[in-house]
């Protein structure tokens, strides 16, 4: 999971320094020509630019502040991709294209979504948030059977592989302090956890679809993933446990994967090197 993370940094590095650039001025709507009435978008009244890279050919909105940073922002496609691939056991990936606006206000205008989508091997995204979960949704789908049958792995891995940086466990791990987690019984019970609202079960879900994939690798998860048994069956064929031992190994392996003892981690293997 370290992995994620190191590249979820580095994309925010890539927004901060997008975020000091200056602002480029739309055309109103009004300007615009009207969207398709199949897909919802605008014919861009622009001339793409592009780069491309291995499975990916990577257009963006030729403004100065997207063309400091489109080979960057390539290569964290690409990188992302064939990582997303790898994790997923998949390895048959197929050429895309992945069309950058240069902020969210942007994509909004020219595509009417708010959040980063795709359209077949088509991605939309709007500079500024993360990116990482729709290339997640893309591949679950190509996958043999499609997305899983369990609904805290198809709500949570998408969120998981979004490269943001964020520690799940460590969000998680407050919501054992604040004696308010959901836990294994809920977020493994399709009904239970598709009554429950917000954020915190896709949270808890990316956190467990973690937790998995690092204790027992990525190959037992995806065995777990593509399982058509109920889930406890699923989890005794596939990991050789049951929910009760997996609730007590995750609620025990959070506190220990907090941001904290992460950074301590970091600092000792700095140490150790040094």
């Amino acid at each position: 999971m370290r992995r994620i993370c190191s590249l979820g940094l580095l994309l925010v590095g890539v927004i901060m320094i997008f975020s000091c650039s200056k602002k480029e001025e739309h055309p109103g709507a009004s300007q615009l020509k009207p969207p398709d009435p199949t897909t919802g978008i605008r014919e861009a009244d622009f001339v793409w630019s592009k780069e491309v890279g291995p499975d990916v050919t990577f257009y963006y909105q030729p403004t100065d502040s997207l063309k400091k940073i489109a080979t960057l922002l390539k290569n964290r496609v690409v990188i992302i991709y064939h990582n997303i691939d790898t994790m997923l056991c998949f390895h048959q990936l197929e050429p895309i294209e992945y069309y950058c606006y240069d902020s969210p206000e942007a994509l909004k205008q020219y595509t009417g979504r708010d959040d980063a989508f795709f359209l077949g091997n088509r991605f939309y995204y709007g500079f500024g948030p993360v990116l990482g979960g729709e290339i997640a949704e893309y591949l679950m789908s190509k996958l043999p059977g499609g997305p899983s049958r369990f609904a805290f792995i198809r709500d949570g891995l998408p969120l998981l592989l979004d490269h943001s940086g964020r520690n799940y466990h460590h969000a998680t791990n407050n919501f054992i302090q604040e004696k308010s987690l959901l836990g294994v019984q809920i977020l493994t019970d399709d009904k239970a956890f598709e009554k429950e609202q917000g954020m915190q079960k896709s949270v808890e879900a990316a956190s467990l679809c973690a937790y998995i994939m690092y204790q027992y690798g990525y190959e037992k998860f995806m065995q777990l993933y593509h399982s058509q048994s109920d889930f406890p069956t699923a989890l005794k064929q596939v990991l050789g446990i049951d929910t009760k031992r997996l609730a007590t190994d995750w609620e025990a392996f959070l506190p220990e994967h907090t941001n904290e003892k992460e950074q301590e981690r970091q600092a000792a293997a700095a140490m150790g090197r040094s």
